[in-house]
Parts: C-alpha cells; structure tokens; sequence
C-alpha cells in the first residue's frame, strides 16, 4: 500500500510573468531617466559653449574700447530728447561680430568721445 502524503502548497515569492513584468517595467523607467539626463547633459555643454563665446567677444570689445584708434569702428552722433531739449553727444559705435554654435551675433556699444 502506498501512502501519499499530503503536501500543503505553499506559495512564496513571484511568478516568473511576475519578474518579466516587473523588470520590462524597470527597464522603461531607467531608459526615460538615462534620455532626460543625456539631454539635460547636452543643453550644459552647449550652455557652456555658448557662454564661452560671449565672454570671448566681450574681451574683444574691451579691447576695441580700449583701444584709442579708429580701426573697425564707425564716428556717429545720437540725439537725445529730454523734455524738449536736444542733447547730441559723439562718440564712435564699435561692432563684434562673433559665432556660437550654428549662431551668428553682433555685439554694438557706443562709446562717446
């Protein structure tokens, strides 16, 4: 005679369709957090370029002022209105023009005489 013994069914831990989901489930929200940090990563370096540029040709402008010649630069007159009264002051207009990235810019300043 055989004697079956009865075995209680215990269950513990997941089913394997349990892991596969979860992992699929995982692997989705690792990919979403890797794209917004290389995109996050991307605008800093081009934050950076684009602040590289900007301080270069302030230097460059710097130097124009600095400079006492003409070269590069244009003499012009503003006329200013205040309250009726015209005020024209001279001075000389000074334009860099410089490029960041597919961008091209101009930075003007007048500088009276």
């Amino acid at each position: 005679m055989i004697i079956m013994k009865e075995y209680k069914c215990i269950k513990k831990g997941f089913t394997l369709i349990e892991v596969i989901v979860a992992v699929a489930i995982l692997a989705i929200v690792v990919t979403a957090f890797l794209a917004m940090f290389q995109s996050g990563a991307v605008e800093i370096s081009d934050a950076g370029k684009k602040s590289t540029s900007h301080y270069n040709a302030q230097a460059k402008m710097e130097s124009k002022i600095s400079d006492s010649s003409i070269d590069g630069t244009s003499m012009i007159t503003i006329n200013l209105n205040f309250s009726g009264t015209t005020y024209s002051v001279e001075g000389r207009k000074i334009d860099i023009d410089y490029v960041y990235g597919k961008n091209s810019k101009k930075l003007t300043t007048f500088n009276p005489n």
